[in-house]
């Protein structure tokens, strides 16, 4: 497996002393209208998994599981395709003009961050953009893979808003660098680790991170990704 939250494993691993086995899951991790998590949250609160990542740190998850210090900053982002762009597409350079327009459809992944933020947000923007994504067909997707080539195979027509900046920031750095995000984030949140409430890898995890963080190995992996 690569990525940047492998390689920061690695360096977890190396600094506690402990080997971490990786499991990859694809599709978000989100609670049912049962109650019941998904995914990674679900492997962590059922105890299957140690710990689980990256996730970005929301009050619902905070109720179930324990989180680390945040390990980098993160937000929720749009992406759009660069070249073969409509005409439309090309003024597309803040979520603001995503959701004023018509002509380009945007989604997010199904029941992930993204969609739980448009889901809950009172900002009348947001609210419209949530209703446009969930009574229009095609534009929700299952997996971040799905997301980035519909974008790809969209001609512009198409914008992915993703969960996290940092993952955003990798595909559209990731040949063939046909990927921009548009605008800003719309959050500022923090990448952590999670694990089972009380577990005692929670501090050690922690300590972990802010030891890499000092040294300036986390500024590195950023750098790298």
């Amino acid at each position: 497996y690569t990525g940047l939250f492998v390689d920061l494993l690695d360096k977890i691993s190396k600094n506690i002393g402990k080997k971490i086995d990786i499991e990859v899951l694809t599709g978000p991790s989100y609670r049912t209208e049962q109650s019941h998590w998904t995914g990674i949250m679900q492997k962590v609160i059922s105890k299957e998994a140690d710990l689980g990542g990256p996730l970005t740190i929301t009050s619902m998850q905070e109720r179930v599981v324990d989180h680390t210090k945040p390990f980098m900053s993160s937000g929720i982002v749009p992406v759009a395709k660069k070249s073969n762009m409509t005409a439309t597409a090309t003024t597309l350079n803040t979520v603001e003009d995503l959701a004023e327009q018509t002509e380009v459809q945007y989604g997010v992944v199904r029941n992930g961050h993204a969609h739980n933020f448009f889901r809950l947000s009172s900002v009348p923007m947001y609210e419209r953009m949530y209703r446009y994504m969930n009574t229009t067909s095609g534009v929700l997707v299952d997996t971040v893979e799905e997301g980035i080539e519909k974008v790809r195979s969209s001609n512009g027509d198409y914008v992915f808003i993703m969960d996290s900046s940092v993952t955003a920031n990798y595909y559209v750095n990731q040949e063939p660098c046909d990927l921009q995000k548009v605008g800003q984030s719309l959050t500022a949140q923090g990448l952590a680790i999670v694990t089972p409430i009380g577990s005692q890898y929670r501090d050690i995890l922690t300590l972990a991170i802010l030891q890499l963080a000092e040294s300036g190995v986390l500024h590195q992996l950023e750098n790298r990704w």
